[in-house]
């Protein structure tokens, strides 16, 4: 059944019955539990710990999963919905504020699909902040605004907001230089397993693309000064990731560069979605067309076995901006009114950078469709919205409660991709 004319109410409190088949509803509200057994949390117990201490945190796990159910529930209407650019994981706490820019980053997800992915995501996202808060009779009212910011980003094109306050507030808090960040980003680095030999014969391939893009940095500028493996994030957290900490453009230990290779998520679980055979592009060129400010120093490497990595894998590799602050629910929100800014330039910067292209002739033709699409598919958004909210907490609990059951196996079975 179409949600476009299966659906007739978009209140949170509606029933199953009222947002379209009752069976298809109850399918797609398991598919959003999992089992912990499935994964490995024996290196990251705060993951799990995460993951079961909130609905926001368990629902950031679920990335890939929920993205599906999405897929699933527009499915009638996929066929007429206009391809953007997606970020593919558009939710509050991938929203970072660093030294020159502000707005969602990570796009660990990002490539071509439908825009109601990005549209359903963040919107859960903001209802399960209010919730959080305290204040979940205004959720509404939030999702009513990020649907208004994203007309308007559609709209208004490259055009660029003021900041929230809240971002303002966050840079005003930035410690002066770059010594106190470059000291936390050091702390976070563990032992490698390949040798380091190894591992900067693999970076050859970055540091080469990286030349050629800029011909003026000095010879020393990516020379690799200490690096490690991390583990942040909480979608991503179970993803290979290295950092790096670089020469920079001097002998300076204050000017080094700290750069991030990120193992590159197959997107094989959402069957809605463009899956391009360069999977490294489809992340580069989502950053480059959705980020208010571009990432610096994009490229990529493959870690293959010849090179004492466990297998082939393709890293996205770019540098971190200084001082980046990923926001955090509900701690980042000093007042509801925070809550109401960032929703809305969110929804400025997914509808300024849903349909851009490079020199296309029909992007303006685009934002006219997608502008007439919202409309259309509005009531449908809102409850799609509601229902995966409720579904997202039933889906929560339940594993939760899995987890606190009396002789519940611990989790640590083979380590598999969080999403």
């Amino acid at each position: 059944m179409s949600l476009r004319h299966g659906t007739a109410l978009a209140e949170e409190g509606a029933s199953s019955q009222e947002i379209g088949d009752t069976a298809a509803a109850e399918a797609l509200s398991k598919s959003l539990v999992i089992s912990l057994s499935d994964y490995d949390f024996s290196q990251n117990p705060e993951l799990l710990e995460r993951i079961l201490s909130s609905a926001h945190g368990y629902f950031r796990f679920i990335g890939q999963r929920f993205a599906q159910a999405v897929c699933r529930r527009f499915a009638a209407d996929l066929y007429v919905l206009a391809q953007v650019n997606l970020h593919g994981d558009a939710h509050l706490e991938n929203y970072s504020v660093t030294d020159r820019q502000r707005g969602l980053a990570d796009f660990d997800d990002a490539t071509a699909g439908p825009f109601v992915l990005d549209l359903v995501r963040f919107g859960v996202s903001l209802r399960l902040a209010s919730r959080a808060m305290g204040a979940g009779d205004r959720a509404d009212g939030l999702v009513a605004a990020f649907l208004e910011g994203y007309r308007s980003g559609l709209r208004s094109g490259d055009a660029v907001p003021p900041e929230p306050a809240l971002a303002a507030r966050i840079r005003a808090e930035f410690p002066n230089g770059r010594r106190a960040m470059l000291a936390k980003a050091q702390a976070m680095l563990r032992p490698i397993e390949t040798s380091r030999r190894d591992f900067e014969q693999a970076m050859q391939q970055y540091v080469t693309e990286m030349r050629a893009e800029h011909p003026d940095l000095p010879p020393g500028f990516f020379e690799i000064k200490d690096l490690g493996t991390f583990k942040l994030g909480i979608g991503s957290a179970l993803s290979e990731k290295y950092l790096m900490r670089a020469e920079g453009a001097t002998k300076d230990p204050d000017d080094d560069l700290l750069i991030e290779a990120k193992a590159v998520r197959d997107l094989k679980d959402i069957d809605c979605v463009q899956r391009p055979r360069v999977e490294v592009g489809r992340i580069a060129i989502a950053q480059a067309r959705l980020a208010f400010e571009a990432p610096r120093y994009v490229g990529s490497v493959t870690m293959h076995p010849k090179l004492g990595f466990k297998r082939r894998q393709k890293f996205l590799v770019f540098a971190w901006d200084d001082n980046y602050t990923e926001l955090s629910v509900p701690g980042s929100f000093e007042t509801l009114q925070d809550l109401f800014d960032v929703a809305r330039d969110v929804g400025i910067q997914l509808g300024r950078g849903h349909p851009k292209s490079i020199a296309d002739p029909y992007e303006a033709a685009l934002r006219r469709a997608l502008l007439e699409e919202v409309s259309n598919l509005e009531a449908d958004i809102r409850a799609s919205i509601a229902a995966m909210t409720r579904w997202t907490i039933a889906a929560w609990k339940r594993v939760r409660d899995r987890a606190a059951a009396p002789g519940r196996a611990k989790a640590t079975a083979p380590a598999a991709t969080a999403d």
